[in-house]
């Protein structure tokens, strides 16, 4: 059977189309970017940087959050693939003890584990995102204002008290007191129920 001479060219056109369509969905579903590195370095007072290199800079930094039981801190990288060859790295430096990159479809997350919560920035650097990892600093305790001294009926003799706090002394000392006998019935009351 022969074919008219249109028809072929036709069909080859459409085939040709159809081929070139199909290579540009496939190339366009393949991930823009690429971690190809990760480096970490420890800085003076306790600081780690971690340095991630990417194939192509990134427009932004990756969204991150923190979770903090276990300690870990985490970064999605969308249309971006895992180029390092492994999925693990320990490090063990400071806070830092591991790095998991986990890809899910066009998308990568690094996982921080570290020994114990700690604050984070990122920066970007040309093709390198920067994150940076300082301990959480602890907030100085404050002293506990003092308990107000009991109420005696004789003053001292260094500074005598006003009679307005005289008279809250007394009235902080009997709430208190009110308190613990509460309290101290309660624990009776709920012992003799037991037995």
């Amino acid at each position: 059977m022969k074919f008219p001479v249109k028809l072929v060219a036709y069909a080859q056109r459409v085939t040709l189309a159809l081929f070139f369509t199909l290579a540009s969905i496939s190339a366009s579903a393949q991930p823009a970017n690429s971690i190809e590195a990760v480096d970490v370095s420890s800085q003076q007072g306790g600081k780690i940087i971690v340095k991630v290199t990417l194939r192509d800079a990134p427009a932004n930094p990756p969204a991150g959050f923190m979770i903090n039981n276990p300690p870990r801190i985490a970064f999605d990288f969308p249309n971006t693939t895992n180029a390092l060859g492994r999925s693990l790295q320990d490090i063990g430096e400071g806070d830092l003890r591991k790095i998991n990159l986990v890809q899910a479809g066009d998308r990568t997350r690094m996982v921080l584990e570290l020994t114990k919560s700690v604050s984070y920035d990122t920066q970007i650097d040309g093709k390198s995102l920067l994150i940076t990892l300082e301990g959480m600093r602890r907030q100085p305790r404050r002293p506990r204002a003092p308990l107000p001294p009991a109420a005696s009926h004789a003053t001292s003799s260094t500074s005598p008290a006003s009679p307005l706090q005289t008279a809250v002394n007394r009235l902080v000392s009997r709430r208190y007191l009110s308190r613990i006998r509460g309290a101290a019935q309660a624990c009776q009351k709920g012992a003799a129920r037991r037995l």
